[in-house]
């Protein structure tokens, strides 16, 4: 017998639609420039939400990121957004009628990078 635990749990059509809804307002959070800091709207506008993964109760969802751009590093990014945690959580709270605001747990999105050195691997191969 396969414990529950080992099940992955179906996306639904609501957690598709929740999640889709904390990202738009999450980016649009951060390119209106909706911090105070000058010298942190510029790294909030360089940050780009790739996607979000609501849990099943909707009481925590994965914000992946990345960084736009070349100067700001990733790790630059994540203690930004950090930082902004509670401001983020209450505008997301405040944009989207939910029984509980989710908890915003933001993890760093590689997988652009992790595609590029895959393209330069097959490059390398049709090379020779």
């Amino acid at each position: 017998m396969i414990p529950k635990s080992a099940i992955r749990r179906k996306e639904t059509p609501r957690r598709i639609r929740v999640a889709s809804e904390v990202k738009k307002v999450i980016s649009e959070f951060l390119l209106r420039g909706a911090v105070s800091d000058p010298a942190r709207s510029s790294i909030a506008t360089m940050i780009a939400i790739t996607g979000v993964d609501m849990s099943p109760d909707l009481q925590h969802a994965k914000v992946f990121f990345s960084s736009i751009s070349p100067k700001i590093s990733s790790e630059e990014c994540a203690e930004f957004l950090e930082n902004y945690k509670y401001k983020l959580r209450a505008h997301v709270g405040a944009s989207i009628r939910l029984k509980h605001t989710p908890e915003l747990r933001f993890l760093i999105d590689d997988s652009s990078e992790k595609a590029e050195k895959i393209e330069n691997l097959l490059k390398k191969i049709a090379q020779k």
